[in-house]
């Protein structure tokens, strides 16, 4: 599914609002304040977004977050995983680093807080209650963190997705992730049609 420039405008104007909205919410986890810019584009067909992944050879971290009709898969490079646990740990002393296991707590609450903000627009939009999956956390290439998601939502026919470039920024560093949006043909329709582009085809 692709969509027509109304559509895109206000797609990504409330994805965009939902991560600035996780810039509050990150600061009271991490005890610092996030500047958060964001570019979102529409790649095309699942097929062009498979082989665009497929061009990074590295692992990332990955979790997905699914609800009806929908699932979102964010996604951290190592340097940037580090820079997360980087930035909790400051906060949080020596009793963090003592802790087995912390490290991809801390990964795992990050996506989720960032993914519910945008999931919670979302849903405030279309005037719903998702029911928001547990964010499930795996280290692999783009691409199987992609099918991953893709699985686990099971989604039917000609999906929309978008992609979510993100720069997070402390005063004193910053980071990269992406977050990667896909919907079923039912949910886009209540989503535009939520954001008063419905039918605008």
């Amino acid at each position: 599914m692709e969509l027509i420039e109304a559509e895109q405008r206000a797609l990504f104007a409330l994805i965009d609002r939902g991560l600035n909205l996780s810039a509050g919410k990150l600061a009271k986890l991490c005890r610092t304040h996030w500047q958060v810019v964001t570019m979102t584009i529409e790649p095309g067909s699942q097929a062009k977004l498979r082989e665009l992944l497929n061009k990074d050879p590295a692992d990332y971290y990955g979790a997905h977050i699914t609800f009806p009709g929908g699932v979102f898969l964010i996604l951290f490079s190592q340097p940037s995983s580090e820079l997360i646990v980087k930035t909790f740990s400051s906060q949080y002393g020596s009793w963090f680093r003592l802790e087995r296991g912390m490290d991809t707590s801390v990964i795992r609450e990050f996506s989720n807080i960032m993914i519910n903000a945008v999931g919670g627009v979302v849903a405030d939009a279309c005037d719903e209650s998702f029911i928001m999956s547990a964010p499930l956390l795996a280290r692999e290439r783009k691409a199987a963190l992609y099918d991953q998601a893709l699985a686990g939502a099971k989604l039917q026919g000609d999906c929309l997705t978008l992609i979510s470039y993100i720069q997070l920024a402390t005063p004193k560093q910053g980071l990269d992730t992406t977050i990667i949006s896909i919907f079923d043909p039912k949910r886009t329709d209540a989503i535009l049609q939520a954001v008063g582009v419905g039918g605008a085809r």
